[in-house]
């Protein structure tokens, strides 16, 4: 949180958002709440991820 310069509300406004599209979910081990990637999280992730790499070609492709 402190090392990517981010106050408390707008974290705890990202992570609601994230947990009501089922891209989180939240436990709670012992006093703490932990934050765990979905299935469908990762899904998300591997698409933008695909999704870059092929930017990343086409960008390297027109600049030659």
């Amino acid at each position: 949180m402190y090392k990517c310069n981010l106050s408390w509300v707008p974290l705890k406004e990202i992570l609601n958002s994230l947990v009501d599209r089922d891209l989180i979910r939240v436990r709670e081990v012992g006093k703490r709440r932990v934050y765990e990637i979905t299935e469908k999280g990762w899904n998300v992730i591997r698409y933008f991820d695909r999704a870059f790499k092929e930017i990343g070609k086409l960008i390297h492709v027109s600049a030659k």
